[in-house]
């Protein structure tokens, strides 16, 4: 009881001063959380005016349009085993749809809002989708890094490579990250914690999407932040909106069962 009553009384009189900002996760941890007798820091009251877009887009970007697919066409929960999907347009196309593609459109008092199959702490979705495969049907002749763009169910085709991607056969990198600035437009100072669940959410849905295509998802430890940002072309200075950077948060690897990560 002492220690929860110290504890309470440190996070009241905690220091609010730039100076006084956390240095590691720990002191954010303690900094952010909420108390019986107070709220972690946040907005006063909502800009509507500033409200950032949840659809990132990158303008002038080669497009592949995805075909959106009938649900009688996707294999029921219970039953056998799935014989794998070929890796091509339409596998992805079912990938990225049933994963994060929008799956309804809500009017209210003339304001509109998606809603999308990976779920999001208040419909802000922070997270961003990218595919690092080698050539595949209906997609090119040449290995490239792709950003999913959900309003349009459409891959953007961010760069080519020159030579083929060190891959196993018959699968493809997964690349999430966050904008943070969606999440601290409304929660302040804990939109890294709603980012980091929101990552959760969609590498589970991740692997629920990729069951029902018969591929497994695999969450790389390796390689670390700066790598996925130089993968995902995030460490650019011309990467991100001012004030919208985009951070690195994880990569997965998609395949068939026993096809093993790269």
């Amino acid at each position: 009881m002492a220690d929860a009553e110290t504890e309470i009384q440190s996070l009241k009189e905690r220091p609010q001063d730039a100076d006084a900002l956390p240095s590691d996760i720990r002191g954010y941890h303690r900094r952010t959380k909420h108390a019986p007798t107070r709220y972690a820091l946040g907005p006063a009251f909502l800009d509507w005016t500033s409200q950032p877009s949840p659809f990132r887009r990158f303008d002038g970007a080669p497009r592949i349009e995805l075909p959106l697919r009938d649900r009688e066409e996707t294999a029921p929960f219970p039953g056998p085993a799935l014989r794998a999907a070929p890796l091509d347009r339409m596998a992805l196309g079912l990938f990225l749809e049933l994963g994060f593609g929008i799956s309804a459109w809500k009017s209210y008092e003339g304001s509109t809002w998606a809603l999308r199959n990976n779920p999001s702490s208040g419909n802000l979705h922070p997270t961003e989708t990218y595919l690092l495969a080698n050539a595949a049907e209906g997609l090119g002749e040449t290995a490239a890094l792709y950003h999913y763009a959900q309003e349009d169910h459409a891959l953007e085709r961010r760069a080519d490579f020159e030579t083929p991607l060190v891959l196993p056969e018959g699968g493809f990198l997964l690349g999430l990250s966050s904008v943070p600035w969606r999440e601290s437009w409304k929660y302040g100072e804990r939109a890294f914690r709603y980012c980091q669940l929101d990552v959760g959410h969609a590498i589970g849905a991740a692997a629920q999407a990729a069951a029902a295509l018969g591929w497994r998802a695999h969450l790389l430890c390796e390689p670390g932040d700066a790598d996925i940002a130089a993968l995902l072309g995030l460490d650019r200075p011309d990467a991100s909106h001012r004030r919208e950077e985009e951070h690195p948060d994880a990569l997965l690897w998609i395949a068939a069962d026993g096809n093993a990560p790269p």
